[in-house]
């Protein structure tokens, strides 16, 4: 199932492996340059699916995310 997104929002759905729907701040998902650089080549109007990431491992990098939300990008 997708997720309509409206780009103009800044609140975007990452999509993990076992099907688990995340919803995060544009600046928090653009912390991952590989996730940055999947929206940036694919858009964002439906959950962007991250095959490799299951659901509880995409909760800690996303809250890690949000506690370094206005520091550098991540290295992949």
């Amino acid at each position: 199932m997708f997720t309509w997104v409206c780009c103009t929002t800044g609140i975007l759905f990452l999509q993990s492996s076992d099907g688990q729907e995340f919803q995060v701040d544009e600046d928090v998902a653009f912390q991952s340059i590989t996730v940055k650089n999947m929206i940036e080549d694919t858009g964002a109007e439906f959950a962007v699916p991250l095959p490799n990431v299951n659901g509880v491992t995409l909760s800690k990098v996303l809250e890690y995310c949000n506690k370094h939300r206005s520091g550098a990008l991540l290295s992949e």
